[in-house]
């Protein structure tokens, strides 16, 4: 199946998951156990009488001063040009946009002249076909008539006629 898909089912996909995170889970937790012990191991050593030289040592020993902010990296800041430009380029999308919409307006509205007559044209040649199938219904009908196919309609309803075909 070299160089083909594989699209396994839902259940299968699913099955395959579950697996992989019990195998993460047991990891995770043999990782955990070990820093647990070295954790306690850590707690136990701390509780161990301290002097006062290393107190004083361990508080004095922080990078930054007390009050002063920390660092910030400027590279991903924007400058105040970078910012404008920016600004004006978003502007001026906005505005192309709005044109290019007015012009699609403008064009539709030019065009409704030629879609009117098409439509006027389309209405006109269905409104043609029904009334041929209708002239050529009743020409059907008068011929079965005239050659005794089907005796005079009879009312069938308030509006309904039906042709009735002879017995021979």
């Amino acid at each position: 199946m070299g160089g083909q898909s594989f699209n396994p089912s839902a259940k299968s996909h699913r099955g395959v998951l579950e697996q992989v995170l019990q195998e993460e889970e047991k990891d995770i937790e043999a990782e955990y156990r070990g820093s647990l012990a070295h954790i306690l191991n850590a707690a136990a050593a701390a509780e161990a009488p301290k002097d006062k030289e290393s107190e004083e040592s361990e508080s004095v020993d922080s990078d930054a001063p007390e009050g002063v902010n920390p660092a910030v990296d400027r590279r991903k800041k924007l400058t105040k040009s970078q910012r404008n430009k920016k600004v004006v380029g978003k502007a001026n999308r906005d505005f192309q946009e709005q044109m290019k919409q007015q012009k699609k307006v403008a064009r539709q509205y030019d065009n409704i002249g030629v879609l009117i007559g098409e439509d006027a044209k389309a209405t006109k040649k269905e409104e043609e076909r029904i009334r041929k199938r209708q002239e050529e219904t009743i020409r059907e009908k008068r011929r079965q008539e005239d050659e005794g196919v089907v005796s005079k309609p009879v009312n069938t309803g308030r509006f309904k006629y039906k042709m009735r075909k002879t017995d021979f």
